[in-house]
């Protein structure tokens, strides 16, 4: 598989609290393809079951609607089928800690293992998260903060576009970077 696994977040209404996802594959997977989420985030190895805060999971192949089979609360199937596949689905983000998603009007982070369903099967693809900036005027100022490669941002400097998915986090708003002790900065 050349073409990457692509997600796209969109932050489009930060005050409802949520997280849109696309997760697109390329039209080369023609089989059964196998979605799970982490339970768990690195450095805290509890069960945090983040899957539960995903909600209206939908797939296509093309126009057409496929179906979604819930293999258990963390995984799901979608059966063998010709052309891309989309998968859409949307995460409540209100935990304020680092631990799961938040977004707000204010700034949003998040975790991969709370928000990427990865696809099993393929799990050895490249990867690629692109970020929708959103149209509230009010945000107009926002910056991404993360210590994924950037491989597109816009005209502002906003990053649209990161490797490196699911051991990763991503923070956005109106970041202001510091310098600490040691020389490594952080927002």
């Amino acid at each position: 598989m050349t073409d990457p696994v692509r997600y796209t977040i969109s932050l489009e209404n930060p005050g409802a609290r949520r997280f849109s996802v696309q997760c697109d594959l390329p039209a080369g997977v023609v089989q059964s393809v196998e979605f799970r989420m982490p339970a768990w985030i690195r450095g805290s190895y509890l069960i945090r079951d983040p899957a539960k805060h995903v909600f209206e999971l939908r797939a296509w192949r093309g126009d057409a609607p496929v179906s979604v089979q819930r293999l258990d609360k963390s995984a799901f199937m979608v059966p063998a089928g010709e052309g891309a596949l989309c998968i859409r689905y949307r995460v409540h983000a209100s935990d304020n800690s680092v631990r799961k998603a938040f977004l707000d009007a204010n700034r949003g982070f998040f975790n991969g293992s709370s928000l990427f369903y990865a696809p099993v099967s393929i799990a050895d693809a490249a990867f690629e998260i692109r970020l929708q900036k959103p149209s509230d005027p009010s945000c107009s100022e926002w910056k991404v903060a993360t210590a994924m490669t950037a491989v597109e941002t816009d005209a502002a400097g906003f990053g649209v576009g990161f490797r490196r998915v699911v051991g990763s986090s991503l923070r956005t708003g109106q970041v202001c970077p510091t310098r600490i002790r040691g020389g490594r900065n952080c927002a």
